[in-house]
């Protein structure tokens, strides 16, 4: 009786042992990854920004964008929004894949909406003049926002 208790034992801890292990070693399934609640910052940004004007002042380009009302639906301000700025050469109408808008060979920097005085960035350009289009995103963390509107200034 006591050496069928011992095995009983021994049989419940080995099965414990091996639920454990097998667990450990079970990949979780693809649509793991895709469960929106699992995201950090799980609804992006909106409404996209907006930039209201765009202007040279010697080597900067000013970017105004008070007409920005966005905010992170997940906690219903826009204190933790980081503004996102792109920049190219060429138009991005004809970018062929809408990914496109958000590449980092197109990102300039960004700013963090807790250090706002105003609505207004400043980007230095250095020497560059030519045509140059802008947009921005916002970003709470975990997911940025559509893009805003396009805006072209020729850098003289």
């Amino acid at each position: 009786m006591v050496r069928m208790i011992a095995f009983l034992r021994w049989a419940i801890a080995f099965v414990c042992a091996l639920q454990c292990i097998q667990c450990v070693h079970d990949p979780v399934d693809e649509e793991y990854y895709l469960d929106i609640n699992r995201i950090k910052g799980k609804n992006k940004p909106q409404p996209p920004p907006v930039i209201t004007t765009i202007s040279q002042v010697g080597n900067e380009i000013i970017i105004d964008f008070s007409g920005t009302t966005t905010i992170d639906p997940d906690t219903g301000s826009a204190e933790n929004l980081y503004y996102l700025f792109y920049a190219a050469f060429e138009n991005p109408e004809f970018f062929y894949d809408e990914r496109m808008y958000y590449d980092s060979l197109y990102y300039v920097g960004f700013v963090a909406h807790k250090d706002l005085v105003t609505y207004r960035v400043r980007i230095d350009v250095g020497n560059y003049t030519g045509d140059t289009y802008w947009w921005m995103t916002a970003y709470d963390g975990g997911r940025e926002s559509d893009h805003s509107n396009v805006a072209y200034i020729r850098i003289q």
